[in-house]
């Protein structure tokens, strides 16, 4: 008997020291899908050899004002999902 109890109290005194215990809880992994930025436009070139104010370079304007703003609206979009994700980012 007195065997069995120190036999007990070893198996119990293993299990306490080598995991047999309450374990930590694994850390939370987020799988989120990536932000896509939007690529950089590639702008029409105005007419040199028109003056600004030509229809041709006018249309040219009102296209590379058109990318611009798309692309504009693209940033914020990305930064609103990464804002989303918890990465805050400042603008100073």
């Amino acid at each position: 008997m007195k065997r069995a109890v120190a036999l007990l109290c070893a198996s119990i005194a293993l299990c306490n020291c080598c995991g047999c215990g309450p374990k930590q809880a694994a850390p939370l992994v987020l799988n989120l899908p990536a932000c896509p930025a939007p690529s950089v436009p590639v702008l029409p070139e105005l007419d040199a050899a028109e003056p600004l104010d030509s229809p041709e370079n006018l249309s040219r304007l009102l296209e590379r004002d058109d990318r611009i703003r798309a692309y504009i609206d693209g940033l914020n979009a990305a930064l609103r999902c990464e804002q989303a994700r918890g990465k805050s980012w400042e603008t100073k």
